[in-house]
């Protein structure tokens, strides 16, 4: 297939990643703080939620056979999606690992299905499939695959489980250690009990949930330490359930704050680990029922956001937890979410970021508070805040994002998400350069200031023209990427085209 020249292919990580901080759109109303009642998920909904998905949403490429997790399929299956909206072409994707093609590779074809024979007779199968625009790269780079989605299944009906991890059989229980347990890519959720004979659940019950790890306290009154206590763990197919049982010993004393809010941040790793560089959710992960839940095939800061709530949730952390809004620009443009956690000890509410994969600590190594990281932001102190990855991949969300990572806390919003929690920052000049009025082939990250008494300002914008609203106050537009911009002729709505500074990312 020929695929013609696009500016599509100018696109990079960090155009990508201007969906994941909600960039231009009003945040959600808050989430009540977490308590320990469990979210599960319905297995039995996933089906009907991924058709609502596909019926929903026309940018992205949804399979409709096989289904996830489905078992028994053969080892020839007709694999068929739905078409992308402006789609020129497909692309089928089939392996024996998570992206993987080496079983195969349709390459760009106009078909919305493919026979393929000669899957292994046992095993996972993982397949994805993409709608192709112009100038798409037919193999894209790695940890990229836009417009597209992902399922796993079986072409046997052979499933064993998931299976403990930690603690190791018949041995003591760490207090400062989850029980773990290993994630089986087809299987819609999980069930632990945890007590004080095979198959109780009177220590511990999960109920139904998604993650691989739960915090167990063990009551004195119905366990003693180093006594024996039994952990069943279900692991939920479409069409059945495996168990697993483990006997060890109980642990002496229960979770610290500390131990719990390790789990919180690893958890926020594995969060932004279950999508890739086009924030696409990993079949089978927490985030991808999220994302169907929203009816979107791409994830956002909210959606990166719910999953880390849930997750927290259902790991047992015990600690309040609530999501937080904050925003460059004080009219609601360039907005993110992440969330908050407190430490009772000392009445802080630290931030945990699943979008970027990173914690705020002060100078002096105690973590940070929003309102922390907002007033060295406001002030420019650059370095008062530092900030730790928490994934392999390090800074390399932030450093390829629009918006320099500390400017998304200027303005922060109350609990109830009413008002701010102090005076807007209403001149961001000291965050911006005067570009003047032409830019030319300088990518970069841009606003538009309106001219006195305009509310909307219109700029040729990378060959065509482009409508801006401004903010009341700084009379500024949303941030946007761009490199060739001007006004249009016979148009006075442009007064100043203004650059994003960046100082630490």
């Amino acid at each position: 297939m020929n695929l013609p020249s696009h500016p599509l292919r100018r696109l990079t990580v960090s155009v990508l990643l201007l969906q994941a901080a909600c960039g231009g759109r009003a945040v959600d109303p808050p989430p009540p703080l977490v308590s320990n009642s469990p979210a599960p998920t319905e297995p039995t909904t996933l089906a009907s939620l991924q058709a609502a998905l596909a019926q929903a949403d026309q940018s992205h490429a949804y399979f409709t056979a096989p289904a996830f997790g489905q078992l028994g399929t053969g080892t020839r299956v007709t694999f068929q999606w739905t078409a992308v909206s402006g789609a020129i072409g497909y692309q089928l994707q089939v392996g024996t690992t998570s992206g993987g093609s080496e079983i195969f590779d349709t390459g760009p074809t106009t078909a919305l299905s493919a026979e393929v024979s000669g899957l292994p007779p046992s095993g996972v199968v993982f397949a994805r499939v993409r709608g192709l625009v112009a100038d798409s790269d037919v193999q894209p780079p790695a940890g990229r695959w836009p417009l597209g989605s992902a399922i796993a299944f079986r072409a046997d009906a052979g499933v064993s489980g998931a299976d403990f991890v930690q603690p190791a059989a018949g041995a003591d229980a760490a207090p400062d250690q989850p029980i773990i347990w290993t994630l089986d890519p087809i299987a819609l959720s999980y069930r632990l009990r945890v007590g004080t004979l095979p198959g109780r659940g009177d220590i511990d019950q999960s109920g139904q949930i998604n993650v691989d790890r739960r915090l167990v306290a063990y009551p004195s009154q119905l366990v003693a330490p180093g006594e024996t206590v039994y952990a069943t763990l279900e692991t939920i197919y479409l069409t059945g359930t495996a168990t697993h049982l483990l006997q060890f010993r109980a642990p002496v004393g229960a979770p610290s704050t500390a131990d719990r809010i390790a789990v919180a941040q690893t958890l926020a790793a594995q969060i932004r680990g279950s999508a890739d560089l086009d924030n696409e959710p990993v079949e089978g992960s927490l985030l991808e029922r999220v994302a169907d839940l929203a009816l979107a095939g791409s994830v956002t800061c909210t959606e990166f956001t719910k999953a880390l709530v849930q997750a927290l949730t259902e790991s047992n952390v015990r600690l309040p937890t609530r999501s937080l809004a904050a925003c460059f620009n004080p009219n609601l443009f360039d907005c993110h979410e992440l969330v908050e956690i407190l430490e009772p000890e000392t009445g802080r509410w630290q931030t945990l970021d699943p979008t970027f994969g990173i914690v705020a600590l002060r100078a002096d190594g105690i973590a940070a508070t929003a309102a922390e990281i907002s007033a060295a932001a406001r002030t420019q102190d650059w370095s008062a805040i530092r900030y730790r990855s928490l994934t392999p991949a390090g800074d390399a969300y932030a450093r390829a994002y629009y918006i320099d990572y500390p400017l998304l806390f200027l303005d922060l919003f109350n609990v109830e998400r009413t008002a701010f929690l102090a005076p807007a920052v209403t001149d961001l000049s000291p965050f911006l350069a005067d570009a003047g009025l032409s830019v030319q082939n300088a990518w970069g990250s841009y606003a538009f200031e309106c001219a006195a008494g305009a509310a909307q300002v219109t700029v040729e914008q990378d060959g065509s023209a482009q409508v801006y609203d401004c903010a009341t106050g700084s009379r500024l537009s949303r941030i946007t990427l761009a490199s060739t911009m001007s006004g249009v002729a016979g148009d006075q709505s442009l007064a100043r085209i203004w650059r994003l500074r960046r100082a630490v990312f």
